[in-house]
């Protein structure tokens, strides 16, 4: 590891500025600063490597570092002193990292807690709901591995444990297996077990193309993100390791450490669809490997998996984990626990699992429980999913009828968010590869019917900008695809669209054609309710800082065009500003989305 003594300069979240971290081919000797998240008491103060101090004015603090070489890590020291007391800590860096470090558990006071008391069935249902909401991200990734896992071989939606299924071509509507498909890229999905040793994975030259390889752990935080934005497009090779793992790894391999036995590799190769883009793109695809440890630098075969006839392959694995009692729940996240623990920040929540009888590392046993326990904690899923499922408006601000949240991919403590995004758009990436405006309302605040007819209108020069691609996705109400006469899912950039004389473009969203001169701009509808989503892959500044918003989408009957241009091109901080006294807080703290970015790594 490299040892730097350098300055830091400290930024405040909403100033930040950390260059332009888009390009593909790196200059400067493949040198880019890092950013990086501090969680301190309120009132402490900073040394960095004993070149920097600052009173702290925040719990939240961010850093960026000069430039620094891609691929390597870097190692600094922080001296964080509050209330007389001093914690000295040794940080790891590097570009794709998490690069959030939360110092807050170190000075919490250590005391002897007091025996519980017997709780109360209303208690007991109050903390089951809570655990419910902590456990649903884990319980959900071990019952989509299981699905996705069994088969015999790799295939193009499902592989054996430590092999890629390759998506051949986009999902269709009858895809139940994860909530919120795309249809702008190619999935390489492969799941890992790393108790026994970690994993080699080499990625090839990409020859420019846009991908990422975000990998989850088993609570759905994305740990690393290799790919286009961060490490660039040239072939490259990381060891994936388990929480605890320490060992020797081969020369050159880049190691990234997951906090759970349980990892998600969520590939996403961008593809046009055509039939010489897909070509190109199978050969990437085919060329993605992974290998034990102990198997790296010698023939490989890739075992069969083994088949289990009881798992169920044709319900959608979200029904699969909203059906599940109280008891089935918590007996398999209890079992889950043993090799997917929690962090060391959620100490808090642990202490109120074992109240309810939940302890890492061993069996959850119903039987044994109090009875006035037992019987708060049988009501628990309806509950807790009502609430999980209600938390949509307070997910990220509301602009212009679009729920718009940066805060996917890195959860925190914000255990409902986390459970939320799991629901509906299970392996969101981090907002700095893909932002997610999501809209169940039109701009006049009513919901969506195929009923009705809409266009959303973009001004000339005010579509999404990214660095990457955008795309407008249509779901039903279940948040899957809806089937249509075109096969068409979205519309994206990629797309040929007609334009206005003015250079704006309208976007037809309903469920007949609007007529075959405005087809390609067409948009199938369900003939029911129905919830738009758009995604900006590797947005620009202007999304993550807050000076672009997507305008609302209109009744057809309702549009005036000269107000549209006037009204529409809406910027961000206005919005946010009137978003913010519209929203309800869901804690003591107002939720303001630039906020948001205060988890996210980079």
């Amino acid at each position: 590891m490299t040892k730097l003594r350098v300055v830091f300069w400290m930024l405040a979240i909403l100033a930040l500025s950390v260059g332009d971290p888009r390009t593909t081919a790196l200059a400067d000797d493949d040198k880019k600063p890092i950013s990086i998240q501090l969680l301190v008491p309120a009132d402490a103060t900073l040394e960095v490597d004993g070149y920097y101090a600052t009173k702290s004015t925040g719990k939240s603090r961010r850093f960026v570092t000069p430039p620094l070489t891609v691929g390597k890590t870097y190692t600094y020291t922080l001296k964080v002193t509050s209330k007389g007391k001093t914690v000295v800590r040794d940080i790891k860096v590097r570009h794709g990292g998490i690069n959030t470090f939360d110092l807050l558990p170190d000075f919490r006071p250590k005391t002897d807690s007091p025996p519980s008391k017997k709780l109360a069935a209303a208690q007991a249902h109050k903390i089951g709901v809570e655990a419910y909401i902590y456990a649903y991200p884990l319980v959900t990734m071990e019952l989509t591995r299981r699905v996705m896992t069994n088969v015999a071989t790799p295939g193009s939606k499902f592989a054996p444990m430590g092999q890629f299924a390759n998506l051949r071509t986009y999902p269709s509507p009858a895809d139940k297996a994860v909530t919120a498909p795309n249809a702008d890229t190619l999935y390489s999905i492969a799941w890992l077990d790393l108790k026994k040793e970690p994993y080699i994975f080499s990625i090839p030259d990409a020859d420019g193309r846009y991908f990422l390889m975000p990998m989850l752990n088993g609570w759905t935080d994305v740990f690393e993100v290799p790919g286009t934005r961060t490490t660039g497009t040239k072939a490259q090779i990381c060891a994936i390791t388990g929480p605890g793992w320490k060992g020797e790894l081969p020369e050159g391999v880049t190691p990234y450490q997951s906090s759970t036995n349980l990892v998600w590799i969520i590939g996403r190769t961008y593809c046009t669809g055509t039939p010489e883009d897909y070509k190109k793109v199978y050969e990437f695809q085919d060329k993605l490997a992974l290998v034990p440890l102990s198997a790296y630098g010698k023939p490989y075969t890739l075992p069969k998996g083994k088949v289990d006839p009881k798992i169920d392959m044709k319900t959608p694995v979200r029904d699969q984990v909203n059906r599940l009692d109280a008891v089935a729940f918590f007996t398999l996240f209890a079992r889950l626990l043993k090799d997917n623990p929690p962090g060391k920040a959620d100490g808090p929540m642990v202490a109120k699992l074992a109240r309810i009888g939940i302890v890492p590392g061993e069996e959850f046993d119903f039987a044994s429980l109090e009875p006035e326990v037992a019987k708060g904690l049988k009501g628990v899923p309806k509950a807790a999913l009502a609430r999980i499922m209600g938390h949509y408006k307070d997910s990220g601000a509301e602009i212009n009828g679009w729920d718009f949240t940066l805060k996917t991919g890195l959860y925190g403590y914000d255990y409902l968010q986390r459970a939320f995004i799991t629901a509906i758009g299970l392996g969101a990436n981090r907002p700095q590869d893909a932002v997610y405006p999501t809209s169940e309302v039109d701009a006049a605040g009513k919901p969506y019917s195929g009923a009705n007819k809409y266009v959303l209108h973009f001004a000339k020069g005010q579509t999404p900008p990214v660095k990457g691609f955008w795309s407008l996705t249509m779901y039903d109400a279940e948040y899957f695809f809806v089937p249509n006469e075109l096969n068409r899912y979205n519309l994206s950039s990629r797309s040929k669209f007609n334009y206005n004389k003015d250079g704006s473009v309208d976007l037809y969203i309903q469920k007949d054609s609007p007529g075959k001169d405005k087809e390609a701009n067409w948009l199938p509808a369900p003939a029911g309710k129905f919830i738009l989503m758009l995604r900006l892959y590797w947005p620009q500044r202007e999304v993550l800082d807050g000076k672009w918003a997507p305008p609302g989408v209109k009744k057809a009957k309702a549009i005036d065009k000269k107000k549209l241009k006037q009204d529409d091109v809406v910027y961000y901080q206005t919005a946010v500003r009137a978003a913010t006294v519209r929203e309800r807080p869901s804690s003591a703290e107002p939720r303001r989305i630039n906020n948001d970015r205060a988890i996210a790594a980079e």
